[in-house]
């Protein structure tokens, strides 16, 4: 696993998924901010994985829409598992698939059900190359405390300075905006 981390609106997700789509590898985003449940979130990193499950089985291909539907739906992080277990290559020659949980510091939150700590560990329960890359606001040394665990990586996102962030919005300017009035604006705004 890899916990990515920083201030708000500093790129974290935006990087994360912009690598992830221009290397072509298998993933699923999900965030904690819009998947309130354990249960949405799994239900979220199927969906969002459910293009690459069918590719590679000929089970779902050839099933029918409600067959595929049965097959996986996800209730709890068991059916997570075997769905992993039953439909990802198992070869060792396999790419890896990444599952994205943006928001990782609000699992600490969810009480009765140690989702953090079956994330974790999903490449071990699933016998998959499946790698979980945990995107959050909380330091690293908070967040391990806190969860009682340790991610093997960690990818730090410090808060933009105002020359950065001024340089970035000058860069993404409409282009229907007059240079020095925008800039005068933000300018004014930045300061």
């Amino acid at each position: 696993p890899m916990y990515v981390h920083g201030p708000p609106v500093t790129g974290k997700t935006s990087i994360v998924r912009d690598v992830l789509r221009a290397s072509g590898r298998a993933h699923a985003y999900a965030s904690c901010a819009t998947e309130h449940s354990p249960k949405l979130l799994y239900e979220a990193v199927v969906e969002e994985l459910s293009e690459v499950l069918i590719e590679n089985s000929k089970v779902l291909r050839d099933a029918s829409a409600e067959q595929r539907k049965k097959a996986l739906k996800c209730d709890r992080f068991s059916d997570l598992v075997e769905i992993l277990k039953a439909y990802l290559p198992s070869e060792p020659s396999a790419l890896a698939t990444y599952v994205v949980i943006d928001g990782a510091q609000r699992l600490l939150q969810w009480r009765g059900e140690p989702v953090l700590n079956s994330f974790l560990h999903l490449a071990e329960l699933s016998c998959r190359k499946v790698i979980v890359i945990f995107i959050g606001e909380q330091g690293w040394d908070t967040f391990c405390s806190t969860s009682g665990t340790t991610p093997y990586e960690g990818v730090y996102f410090p808060a933009y300075t105002s020359t950065e962030l001024r340089y970035i919005l000058l860069q993404e300017r409409p282009e229907s905006a007059i240079e020095s009035i925008y800039s005068a604006f933000l300018g004014t705004m930045l300061s």
